[in-house]
């Protein structure tokens, strides 16, 4: 339920958005920017791909983050305990982008088959 960032290689690793329903989200205390620190008392690696790796893991399981908010409001530095659940079984919801992207794919697709296509795009 918790999406990261890293915008270099040895930039810090931000949260970049929650999933609603799943335990960070309900948890209530991780907010968009904050800098994941550690899992599991254990310092992160700088490298996303290995971040995710380690927070992965079995259904039932808890894993315990710490997170500084440096840059927003209230500071500092705090943990967060939450247990690993299933996703929900209902797929992620349609977009005005994902519904901008499918169209623009059919257009070329119909441009390719040498059919002149309109494209109407949603307005987002």
């Amino acid at each position: 339920g918790l999406g990261f960032k890293q915008s270099g290689p040895s930039s810090p690793i931000r949260v970049a958005g929650l999933q609603e329903g799943l335990p960070a989200a309900l948890d209530g205390r991780i907010r968009v920017g904050d800098v994941l620190t550690k899992i599991n008392h254990h310092p992160i690696p700088y490298d996303l791909h290995s971040v995710v790796q380690k927070l992965q893991g079995d259904i039932g399981e808890s894993v315990r983050l710490t997170l500084d908010r440096p840059d927003l409001s209230p500071a500092g530095m705090y943990d967060v305990t939450l247990v690993r659940m299933p996703f929900p079984d209902k797929p992620p919801q349609e977009t005005a982008l994902s519904r901008a992207q499918a169209a623009a794919q059919r257009a070329r697709e119909e441009k390719d088959k040498g059919n002149l296509c309109r494209m109407c795009l949603p307005i987002m």
